[in-house]
């Protein structure tokens, strides 16, 4: 009579290596579903900054505050680069970590004046750019002068 108990080696084999592909498999789900999550946290935390920053300018054009020596020593934007900070009259946002602002355009201005004597428009233009973002994400606001 043969013993039929227990498994051969080679279904162990088969068994283990099945698994091993099973598992590789559902870690490589789980690290891009967490990718996903932090470039989207990331993405929200800057569109949530760029709402106040928005409603900052919004709020100090309400109160009579001048934008038309925009760009210059008086205007009361300035963005600073290097310390990831944009500051609207005396309050001071900073983009979120892993972040950076540069200019919509390459080369281009972060303020563009088109006010003549009291008509026209003065545009606020820039974009977060991160590893976690394919073409970075843009902030625009235009304000009547």
């Amino acid at each position: 009579m043969k013993n039929n108990q227990g498994f051969t080696v080679v279904e162990l084999l088969a068994s283990f290596t099945l698994m091993m592909v099973v598992t590789m498999f559902l870690f490589e789900v789980v690290m891009e579903l967490k990718n996903i999550y932090v470039s989207s946290s990331l993405e929200t935390s800057v569109k949530n900054e760029n709402a106040l920053i928005a409603r900052a300018i919004n709020d100090a054009a309400e109160n009579g505050i001048n934008f038309a020596d925009c760009p210059g020593e008086t205007c009361p934007i300035t963005i600073d680069q290097s310390s990831q900070i944009v500051r609207v009259n005396n309050q001071t946002f900073k983009v979120p970590n892993d972040t950076s602002i540069s200019a919509l355009e390459e080369g281009g201005s972060f303020i563009n004046n088109q006010c003549n004597s009291g008509n026209g428009f003065i545009s606020f233009n820039y974009k977060v750019v991160s590893s976690d973002f394919r073409d970075g994400i843009p902030f625009n606001l235009v304000l009547n002068c």
